[in-house]
């Protein structure tokens, strides 16, 4: 059965990455919720996509060069704070939990954040293949997935070559031998960001197995 998973929490119903966006998702049974972390200066982890939190609230703040403490500060744009880490997956303790890690240099400072926790229910991708092999190394018990983007030949080279569990490919640029090299390789797979339940169920179709992650959960579930 193909697995739904909340992008950025719910991005399509709340503003992204926020605990609004998070707790939509839950409310819509999703099977993951997916969301974006930057390291902060002090090597905490809060929830962003962008290196600064325009997008989210207006300021020019850029999250690595920052403390955790100065960047609570920042109003979102719904009124909302920046969630940390620590709190997304007390949140999402019984769910799972993709955590698209952004950035550089984060792969002890992640490592040190999960340690302890139940990391079963943890997933961890990264467009930076090279820090997220060196993530693998120190954390080999949590599942990683390579991002591919516009090179979704090097995400699933990466993940095969070094025994990740799969990649998460741009569903625009997903295709039958990609499939089929994935799958010979024992790599699992998710696509995104599929919005539409038309091209939802002939992904389920063409692609078996295949899990998609998508802004509006609550068209696909129910």
């Amino acid at each position: 059965m193909m697995k739904i998973i909340g992008h950025r929490g719910a991005a399509g119903l709340a503003l992204e990455n926020s605990l609004s966006s998070l707790v939509t998702a839950l409310a819509s049974q999703v099977d993951a919720v997916e969301f974006d972390i930057w390291k902060t200066a002090d090597d905490q982890f809060v929830l962003c996509h962008d290196a600064d939190m325009k997008h989210m609230s207006g300021s020019s703040l850029v999250i690595a060069d920052n403390c955790l403490s100065d960047l609570m500060k920042i109003k979102l744009h719904n009124g909302e704070q920046l969630v940390t880490l620590n709190d997304a997956l007390n949140l999402i303790n019984h769910k799972p939990v993709v955590m698209d890690v952004k950035g550089a240099d984060w792969a002890a400072a992640l490592t040190n954040r999960l340690t302890g926790l139940d990391q079963s229910n943890i997933i961890v991708i990264s467009f930076n293949h090279p820090e997220l092999v060196k993530f693998h190394t120190l954390c080999p018990n949590i599942q990683v997935y390579t991002i591919g983007g516009t090179k979704a030949l090097q995400a699933i080279y990466y993940a095969g070559k070094y025994h990740l569990t799969g990649c998460d490919i741009n569903y625009k640029t997903m295709n039958p031998l990609f499939y089929w090299y994935i799958r010979s390789q024992n790599l699992k797979l998710i696509t995104y960001t599929i919005n539409s339940v038309k091209i939802g169920k002939l992904f389920q179709k063409l692609y078996p197995g295949i899990s998609i992650t998508t802004d509006f959960p609550e068209r696909f579930i129910g």
